[in-house]
């Protein structure tokens, strides 16, 4: 159990700006190159980081505010809390497909820190969308922890199925997720199931698949496979074609 809780909270501080590495004794150097290994825990921290925004959500509705700015101040939570990882990724997956001609200058586009014109449109359309479907939805806290979930099991599949587009970063170092991907989606599949019933579960499957595949291809036909930026994309992404679904379905 020990282990397991090692791991969690690798994966914890890896995808949040939480101190985690400072407050225990695990090595994020040393645990880095074994993160398709502990895939598993991905969706867990994702759990987590859409609590947080749904308990953000839930204080600034008790204090009277409007839908919209709960549902703003519980995105900015989140952006807060990864330190706009995923959101990095989203905007440079769309300077690199949206601005280079050929394979090899998307991803030196893709490894440029500064930001291009698809890159503020994207990040802009995304937070945007996302406030506005939290807005809609009715049982926010629910949907928002399985949606964090969710989207990072996306992440995790898009691990198992592309080669890395690299031969270093991220998308490379990672590894395979192996028997993790299985808990990965066992952990998102079990908590929307809990937390939202069957229907609700196979209406957000369909379209989170439909969508993550669309993305998968995309990538694998410019750039021919993933990086840590296209994993960001994708749970991005996948986070939006969720909450979207959510408010279809009028959960």
């Amino acid at each position: 159990m020990q282990r397991y809780w090692q791991e969690f909270l690798f994966v914890l501080g890896f995808f949040t700006r939480l101190p985690i590495h400072r407050l225990t004794d695990v090595n994020s150097v040393e645990w880095r190159g074994r993160l398709g290994e502990l895939s598993w825990a991905i969706p867990a921290v994702g759990a987590a980081i859409g609590l947080a925004g749904a308990c953000v959500f839930l204080a600034a509705s008790a204090f009277g505010l409007t839908a919209w700015l709960s549902a703003t101040l519980a995105v900015l939570a989140q952006v807060a809390i990864t330190g706009a990882l995923h959101e990095d990724g989203l905007s440079d997956v769309a300077d690199g497909f949206g601005g280079g001609a050929t394979k090899q200058r998307k991803l030196e586009i893709m490894r440029d820190s500064r930001i291009g014109a698809y890159g503020v449109v994207a990040i802009v359309l995304a937070l945007m969308l996302r406030a506005g479907a939290i807005t809609d939805i009715q049982n926010v806290a629910f949907v928002l922890i399985v949606s964090g979930a969710v989207s990072r099991a996306g992440m995790v599949a898009a691990m198992a199925v592309l080669p890395s587009a690299r031969d270093d970063g991220l998308g490379a170092t990672a590894g395979k997720p192996g028997s993790g991907f299985f808990i990965a989606m066992g952990i998102a599949a079990g908590l929307s199931l809990i937390l939202l019933g069957v229907n609700a579960t196979l209406v957000a499957a369909l379209v989170v698949f439909l969508v993550w595949l669309v993305l998968c291809k995309v990538a694998e036909r410019q750039i021919g496979g993933q990086t840590g930026d296209v994993l960001g994309a994708c749970q991005q992404v996948c986070e939006l074609a969720f909450l979207i679904a959510m408010v279809g379905y009028g959960i």
